[in-house]
């Protein structure tokens, strides 16, 4: 069954968006951990990627709580739905 079905756009609009935008942060925390592991850096640089490692590890753990956030939301919905 699809999303689309049974959610109300908008919050499948808002789910789809926030998928993409943790898509492209998990390509991002690629290529820092990629710059980190190869590339030959000064001390500040490797500083510098090693935030941007947990800056980008806390985005994406905060889209994956809104995304489990409105899986609830729409559980509980159906779940009214029903009975």
């Amino acid at each position: 069954m699809k999303l689309a079905a049974v959610e109300n756009p908008r919050l499948n609009a808002r789910r789809v968006l926030m998928r993409r935008i943790n898509g492209a942060v998990m390509f991002l925390l690629a290529v820092d951990f990629y710059i980190l592991c190869y590339a030959d850096t000064s001390a500040a640089v490797g500083a510098t990627l090693v935030l941007a490692l947990f800056a980008l590890m806390m985005l994406l753990l905060l889209f994956a709580l809104a995304d489990l956030r409105l899986t609830r939301q729409l559980r509980d919905e159906l779940k009214n739905r029903n009975s």
